[in-house]
């Protein structure tokens, strides 16, 4: 009775081909973290075709009403809606940057064409790189928090694709 299957009992195959099923739609619908970029413009339609439904639904507030978004957590990036539009992604990882390198590192995967503004906190900044692509500028910014202990290094704590005229 070993090698019998069970009457009734959906075969082997089947139980295979259910557990694996979400997972290969995932991979053929997801964005992953080499073509965030592509996402900024996108409406909500497209976003949800190409990336699936978000983990998590989030509000971020903004210094006026108008600047009030909807952010999507994805397990590789967040991106932030504003009415029916994706205008920022914030990838964990992209052009070779993951959050947490060092400054050095960023610099060494992006090059020196950046501008530095401060950060939004104590002890913070952010490297800004301008680029486009699209019918529309884009740009990316580092965040980067400066070392805790002199001698330590500076570190990249998030990443922000976005249009830079919005």
């Amino acid at each position: 009775m070993s090698g019998m299957v069970q009457k009734g009992a959906p075969p082997c195959s089947a139980i295979v081909f259910f557990l694996l099923l979400p997972l290969c739609l995932a991979a053929q619908t997801g964005t992953g973290p080499s073509d965030p970029e592509n996402l900024v413009g996108a409406t909500l339609e497209d976003l949800l075709s190409r990336a699936g439904p978000p983990q998590s639904v989030y509000p971020v507030r903004g210094l006026e009403p108008w600047q009030d978004d909807v952010v999507f957590v994805y397990p590789s990036l967040d991106v932030y809606l504003f009415k029916d539009r994706v205008w920022q992604v914030s990838p964990r990882s992209a052009y070779r940057v993951t959050t947490g390198d060092t400054r050095l590192q960023a610099e060494a995967a992006l090059g020196t064409g950046f501008t530095e503004i401060p950060g939004p906190g104590e002890g913070e900044y952010a490297l800004v790189y301008a680029f486009s692509r699209r019918p529309w500028p884009l740009a990316l910014r580092v965040n980067i928090r400066k070392a805790a202990a002199e001698g330590g290094a500076d570190t990249v704590t998030s990443l922000y694709i976005y249009r830079s005229d919005f």
